[in-house]
């Protein structure tokens, strides 16, 4: 290729270029370049020193010229990632950087001339870090999910000496569990709806007949341990409506409800009427008693009150301002 149709090329280049000396000196700048740094292609940086046209902090100055004088001693020389500080430090600020160098020419070292390519990492290195992010959320959750499952493995065991009957109560709530964690994988802002939540966990005990249960309240995002806390809860009590309660017979009706609150951060409600107050009292208190009142709570930062009414009873929990995500 012809001297003149390098240059053509290499100013007309997509990317931001620059040769420079050994001396770090601008020896020929892309067109992309000078746009970048807020220079039109009159003006004259040609011989000038690379960091008194772009301001270029202390320790990104030393990689700048490492990759230089690599590229001087004949390798092809690439640095990554070169982060150039957020604010009013230069065009090239608050975006990251990959440098790509070597020499252009085959004169003698060191009067060499270095092609120096940039290309723009900042979407690429911030998916890496969001990535580093999620997995490390993901490890955190996983520990947790292993410990609950210990947790209920040995609790609904300690509560039972029929293996079927274990069997039975450690897979309800194992999936109890497994939809919680299910709907947190599902969702980009790393908290679950508590709509969502609760249609979810109670679709399998959902009677034929809708109007024997109603869900409502208002548009509240949790975080990952009350989430999983009230699932478990929620299966607790749907299980015990079922066996002793309010969907046990036809007669019977849930409403779960809930709503903010300027105290607590929000209010949940299960109501179970329709039945005699003495039918509900279930078996003997075991380890879904435990989930009701001791763990969920201390999950969402809150407290559990059972209260009992003419025709079925009433569960309220509160729930700590941390359980919730903040509405964006």
């Amino acid at each position: 290729m012809k001297d003149v149709d390098f240059r053509a090329a290499f100013l007309r280049s997509p990317a931001p270029l620059l040769i420079v000396d050994g001396e770090l000196r601008i020896v020929e700048a892309s067109d992309v370049f000078r746009r970048e740094v807020g220079l039109s292609t009159d003006d004259a940086i040609l011989g000038r020193s690379l960091f008194d046209v772009v301001t270029v902090p202390f320790d990104a100055q030393g990689e700048i010229a490492a990759l230089v004088y690599e590229a001087i001693a004949g390798q092809r020389a690439t640095r990554e990632p070169v982060v150039l500080p957020p604010g009013d430090d230069g065009p090239f600020s608050d975006r990251t950087w990959r440098m790509i160098a070597h020499a252009v020419d085959g004169a003698h070292r060191p009067h060499r001339r270095i092609l120096i390519r940039m290309e723009d990492i900042t979407d690429r290195m911030r998916a890496e870090s969001l990535r580093e992010t999620m997995l490390g959320e993901m490890t955190h959750r996983v520990n947790n999910l292993f410990g609950l499952l210990s947790v209920l493995a040995r609790r609904s065991a300690a509560d039972e000496t029929d293996v079927q009957v274990f069997l039975e109560k450690f897979q309800g709530r194992l999936m109890a569990l497994a939809s919680a964690t299910k709907q947190l994988l599902e969702n980009e802002r790393g908290g679950v709806l508590l709509g969502d939540l609760v249609e979810r966990g109670l679709a399998p005990f959902a009677p034929r007949d809708a109007g024997r249960l109603r869900i409502a309240g208002p548009a509240l995002h949790l975080r990952a341990g009350a989430a999983q806390a009230i699932a478990m809860g929620l299966h607790e009590l749907a299980t015990n409506a079922t066996k002793h309660g309010a969907l046990r017979g036809p007669d019977g009706h849930v409403e779960v409800v809930w709503e903010r609150d300027t105290k607590a951060g929000a209010i949940l409600q299960w109501r179970e009427g329709g039945v005699m107050p003495a039918s509900i009292q279930g078996a003997r208190p075991g380890f879904g008693s435990t989930v009701l009142q001791k763990i969920v709570p201390a999950q969402v930062g809150g407290e559990m009150r059972r209260e009992p009414t003419s025709d079925g009873l009433v569960y309220r929990l509160s729930l700590g301002h941390d359980a919730l995500i903040a509405e964006a």
